[in-house]
């Protein structure tokens, strides 16, 4: 097998981009250059079960990054495997706007953390910073640790659990010192649930689904941060800009809304006002 037989192969399986897919997977298991490989310097002979199993585990639909074990995020590296959300480049937005707002010197909250590439980014490119990494699942918990230290923040992030869902008032505990509470919470409304994406079905349904609108995070972070006085960051879905208007008006908050690179709406930040 030759790298471009891996190619046609993630072609015909449907792949989106079945020449990166396949370069990734071939310098991962075969130890071959990405770039001379992309720019077909190299193109030896393949002959690796193991380099099998991979490829039909991609034809199959099972995410590249469960795969590789690992993925970049915001120019960081990231372990991370089946039990967590694979980091997206539309959460880096969140992160960009992170780093901008946050005032110096203070503690910062990541609820439903995930692999912690949230506030593991944000520390690394802000050392004046400390972070509180929140979720619920032993998986993102042991993640957010293994990648705090694999990016050099662990001393300035503690990791702690909690559901967020039953268990408001702990959570309130858990943030009293922090002055942001930042957010990627799951917010695929229950009926959108089953039209997702093929890979989407690998990836933790926890991760994913918000209630019956997807708001129910929305509500309960919102209503925390409101009950300590702290900012709310958010990450959004495309189409609840006016619905994430709407609850921070109800609960008597500013909100700006942001829009990622494709224009579409994806950060909404919500500021600790009071009540009038």
């Amino acid at each position: 097998m030759k790298f471009f037989d891996v190619v046609n192969r993630l072609r015909n399986a449907g792949a989106d981009d079945p020449v990166a897919d396949a370069a990734y997977l071939v310098s991962h298991v075969c130890g071959l250059d990405r770039d001379r490989l992309l720019m077909r310097l190299d193109d030896p002979e393949l002959d690796s079960c193991t380099l099998e199993d991979a490829v039909a585990g991609r034809e199959s639909g099972y995410p590249l990054q469960y795969i590789l074990g690992e993925w970049e995020f915001y120019g960081l590296p990231f372990t991370v495997k089946e039990g967590c959300l694979i980091p997206r480049s539309d959460t880096e937005i969140l992160v960009e706007k992170a780093i901008s707002l946050i005032p110096r010197g203070v503690c910062f909250a990541d609820v439903c953390c995930g692999s912690g590439c949230i506030a593991v980014s944000i520390l690394k490119h802000r050392p004046d910073l400390r972070a509180v990494a929140v979720d619920l699942y032993d998986t993102p918990l042991e993640l957010t640790s293994e990648n705090a230290r694999l990016n050099g923040v662990s001393d300035r992030m503690s990791v702690v659990r909690c559901d967020v869902l039953g268990e408001a008032e702990k959570l309130c505990k858990i943030l009293s010192g922090c002055r942001i509470l930042i957010s990627n919470p799951p917010y695929i409304p229950k009926k959108d649930m089953d039209l997702l994406d093929r890979e989407l079905f690998h990836e933790p349904r926890s991760a994913l689904c918000g209630g019956e609108d997807g708001m129910d995070f929305y509500r309960v972070l919102t209503d925390v941060s409101s009950s300590l006085g702290i900012d709310a960051l958010f990450e959004i879905g495309y189409d609840q800009g006016e619905a994430i208007t709407a609850l921070s008006s109800e609960r008597k908050r500013e909100c700006s809304v942001y829009k990622d690179y494709s224009a579409n709406d994806r950060v909404a930040f919500l500021r600790a006002r009071a009540e009038k």
